[in-house]
């Protein structure tokens, strides 16, 4: 705690809060750091002394640890210049306007404490007054100041609260930080204190430091949800807080009313959604104070107010009947002390116990730490008759019994007779009556007396009679289901010494106790006896014919057998002793409705199912017979064998051909493995493929599927088997192999076997799908003729042959003329498709014998020039001409041109 002696010098400031004026103003007690408050209302007097030499804006007077709606300042005079408003919410009260120290100081002496509670809460108030603009903490001695501002983010908030226009009477804010449940309390309580505060963990997850102020740098907690404060420091992390959700690196104080208020939470920098009220940052809180740079200022004061208000909890006047004892007080605050002491427990003592014998007056006094009060108890006694009586306990039943009273109650007294717990006959001054033994069938036969005057009554007080019993049995069951617990009671006129029980099975027990407990564990009716012996010797039995009826509970079997794989659709049949007069409560919440095929409801089945969706299930049979016994429920589980399909991409085809096979399971939680029997060979998988070549074979595909889930397997066929299928044979014949290209048509006769269509390529570019086609060769040469042949299933077949079509002799033009309009009669050239460029020679003689033109190249002809390149003179020439033809045969041939310009 800081001095008590506090001085606020007012400066001008360059930024933060600050009263306008200038100049000294001083708060300090005027005495004792404390007052006591003794009854509903305390005036401050001169606690606070307050001095200065200017004019002031306002004061803040403030319960640091208000209890809302308990208590209240008030100040009852107040100079023209001020104002003052009670803050409920907060418990502050402010004074306001421009006057002097002089007239603050009155208005602080005329401020009076209110606490109207009947019992208060005794703990120590503290009255902190400080200037208006901050709220001031005595535990800290700091100051705080909140800032609202929604939406404002976690750094945007830490830069504000250290800016210089927060600045504070020359002392730096920062984002506050808290180390104790008051400072806590205080916050919330006094400054609307929803936001931000100085705590993060973001240089590492889950180690909470202060990052802000004096405690900058200081661990206080590790962990998340349920870590641990370090070293025994504060925190207040809401119960499921801090949780990281969404990176939350920086604290919070949550806004809730009703969900855990007061506490933190961790959010990130940007805060909560606005949507989500709590968590959205409202604004900050600022506090200043504890920094080493921090001027030598104190700007508030404080004293304690101590609440020792003395209760007495009774009223003053109690009525107690004699022998009677009451509590006297029962408040426990305070030194007591208690005259006359006769009658009580203890007369030092806050609630002693008082039992006079008479009529008293008794006073208390109290000293409740200074504040003394006492109050007077006035207990009134009334007197309590003797209830004596006398009577002839020899007489037993049969007989009635004569009573008188011989006690000193007057005649005005009222006199009740009870007999057998019950009230017999009562009125004022009946002090002799016969009873009558067999007025009541119960098993305590006892008479008694209580005597009532003004209100006081006597102790009952109580005589046994003696008569022969009478018996009553009785059972909480009489009929049920096995194994049946029937509890039995047994009445009786007297006090019994021993029930002797025959419950009709065989067994029995003598016990003392009235009511017994046997279990019945097979069907049937019992009779039952019973016999009593009262503590006099008097006896009694009695038997009741079939009093038990005993009913069978129905068995619950059925013929599912749990290690037998099941195909996916199967019936349950129910096995047990149940009839179709007995109600079934088939549990098929482990099915789904679609697996469900037939529901017998509450009949006795069969049940059918079609386990679609899963490998393995359960469903359970309760049995409830014609008579109302239930059985046991009894969970049967059963098993599918796996359930799966077997496909092919391709089932039939010509030689060869690769089909891709695929297991598919049919339903989507089993778990398989397949091994296949693909006609050729085995393999493993979901997937596998295999090649088929052999020529009209027929395989039939199967695989083995395995669940890993139930142990269960099961073969599969595939439902359509893989066909190969044959391939035809494609032949063909023609009338002739060579012909020359004058006569070049070819006849060609189909010879094919298994083939529905056809397709004939004679390689020259000409194309037949005709059964026996003829074709017209247009060039020389060799050609393949190649003809395919196609089944009905489209397997294929081809063959070819070679045919050759031989050349003629040349037939080359008789003329050429070199100024012909027709560039074609230019020149004299000897080619044909026929003939070939190697071996190639043709010459040009004159009538003479004289060689003109010579070429090798079948490319190059006669232009009609001689070797010196001039023009040949018009006349006819000789050509002379060896090559090779397109079957590589030498030939020569001759003839004569004309050369004609």
């Amino acid at each position: 705690m800081r001095s008590r002696m506090l001085i606020f010098l007012i400066a001008v400031l360059t930024s933060g809060f600050s009263f306008a004026q200038s100049g000294t103003l001083s708060l300090e007690l005027a005495g004792a750091s404390s007052i006591t408050f003794c009854k509903d209302s305390l005036a401050f007097g001169p606690m606070v002394k307050v001095e200065g030499d200017s004019i002031y804006d306002g004061l803040k007077v403030s319960i640091a640890n208000y209890i809302s709606g308990a208590e209240r300042l008030e100040c009852k005079k107040l100079s023209a210049s001020l104002s003052a408003q009670w803050l409920s919410a907060t418990g502050t009260l402010e004074l306001r306007g421009a006057a002097t120290a002089g007239e603050y100081q009155d208005a602080i002496e005329n401020i009076w404490y209110f606490n109207p509670m009947p019992i208060p809460n005794s703990t120590t108030r503290q009255i902190a007054i400080s200037l208006i603009d901050a709220d001031f903490l005595p535990e800290t001695g700091h100051f705080y100041r909140y800032y609202k501002q929604p939406g404002i983010s976690w750094n945007e908030a830490k830069a504000a609260a250290e800016s210089d226009d927060k600045i504070y009477h020359g002392m730096r804010g920062y984002l506050v930080t808290i180390t104790m449940k008051e400072e806590n309390e205080f916050i919330w309580t006094k400054i609307d204190g929803v936001g931000w505060i100085g705590a993060s963990d973001e240089e590492r997850e889950g180690y909470w430091k202060w990052v802000t102020g004096p405690e900058a740098g200081t661990l206080f907690w590790k962990g998340a949800v349920g870590g641990a404060a370090v070293s025994g420091q504060y925190a207040n992390w809401r119960s499921d807080e801090p949780n990281n959700q969404g990176d939350e690196d920086y604290a919070h104080i949550n806004q809730s009313k009703t969900n855990e208020p007061k506490t933190w939470n961790d959010l990130p920098n940007a805060g909560g959604s606005i949507s989500a009220d709590e968590y959205y940052p409202k604004g900050y809180i600022v506090e200043y104070g504890g920094r080493s740079d921090d001027p030598d200022l104190e700007l508030s004061t404080s004293f304690d107010i101590k609440i020792r208000k003395v209760v007495f909890s009774a009223v003053a006047d109690q009525t107690i009947c004699r022998y009677d004892t009451i509590s006297l007080n029962q408040s426990s605050e305070g030194s007591y002390s208690w005259l006359p002491t006769a009658g009580l427990s203890d007369a030092f003592i806050s609630n002693p116990k008082a039992s006079p014998y008479d009529s008293t007056v008794y006073q208390a006094r109290v000293d409740y730490d200074g504040c003394v009060d006492t109050k007077l108890f006035n207990v009134n006694v009334t007197p309590v008759y003797s209830t004596a009586i006398n009577i002839d306990s020899s007489q037993c039943s049969g007989y009635s019994l004569a009573v008188n009273y011989e006690g000193d109650a007057p005649s005005t007294a009222d006199f009740s007779w009870y007999f057998a717990d019950t009230l017999y006959a009562g009125g004022k001054g009946l002090t002799d009556l016969t009873i009558q033994l067999g007025f009541l069938q119960t098993n305590q036969r006892k008479l008694g007396l209580q005597i009532s005057e003004s209100g006081c009554q006597s102790v009952l007080e109580t005589t046994q009679v003696r008569v022969t019993p009478n018996i009553e049995l009785t059972a909480d069951v009489t009929e049920g289901c096995r194994p049946l617990t029937v509890n039995f009671s047994a009445t009786a006129t007297e006090e019994i010494e021993t029930y002797t029980w025959e419950f009709g099975d065989g067994l029995g027990l003598s016990t003392p106790d009235p009511s017994i407990q046997h279990v019945y564990d097979y069907a049937g009716a019992y009779d039952v006896t019973l016999t009593v012996f009262c503590v006099d010797g008097c006896t009694n039995t009695g038997t009741f014919d079939d009093f038990i009826t005993v009913y069978p509970i129905k068995t619950v079997y059925t013929d599912i057998d749990p290690k037998r794989c099941y195909p996916h659709e199967f019936d349950v049949n129910y096995t047990g002793s149940g009839t179709d007069a007995d109600t079934y409560l088939w549990d098929l919440s482990a099915l789904d409705p679609e697996e469900i095929v037939y529901n017998p409801g509450n009949k006795i089945g069969p049940l059918r199912i079609s386990l679609k969706n899963k490998p393995q299930a359960s469903i359970g049979l309760q049995v409830i017979s014609d008579k109302g016994c239930t059985s046991a429920k009894k969970t049967f589980s059963f098993k599918r064998q796996p359930w799966f399909d077997l496909a092919a991409d391709i089932a039939r085809g010509c030689s060869p051909f690769t089909a891709n096979l695929t297991a598919t399971a049919l339903d989507p939680i089993d778990q398989l493995s397949y091994t296949w029997d693909t006609g050729l060979s085995t393999q493993t998988g979901e997937q596998v493929a295999e090649e088929y070549s052999e020529q009209g074979a027929q395989y039939q595909i199967s695989a083995i599927g395995v669940s890993s889930i139930t142990g269960c397997s099961d073969t599969v066929l595939m439902e359509q088997a893989i066909d190969v299928y044959s391939d035809p044979v494609a032949a063909f014949d023609f009338d002739k192999a060579e012909s020359l290209i004058s006569d070049p048509v070819f006849q060609f006769t189909n010879l094919s076997e298994g083939a529905l269509n056809y397709e004939w390529d004679f390689g020259d570019g000409q194309f037949s799908y005709e059964e026996n086609p003829k074709n017209r060769y247009e060039g020389l040469g060799w050609f393949d003729v190649l003809l395919l042949a196609e089944s009905e299933f489209g397997c294929t077949d081809t063959v070819s042959h070679r045919v050759l079509v031989a050349p003629d002799d040349l037939f080359p033009p008789n003329a050429i003329s070199p100024n012909s309009t027709n560039p074609e009669n230019h020149i004299f050239l000897l080619t044909s498709e026929a003939v070939q460029t190697e071996g190639y020679h043709m010459l040009i003689y004159n009538r003479w014998g004289e060689q003109v033109f010579e070429s090798i190249d079948k490319a190059t002809g006669w232009d009609g020039k001689m070797k010196n390149g001039e023009f040949a003179p018009e006349g006819t020439y000789v050509w002379v001409l060896n090559y090779r033809d397109v079957f590589d045969h030498f030939r020569k041939q001759s003839g004569t041109v004309t050369l004609v310009f």
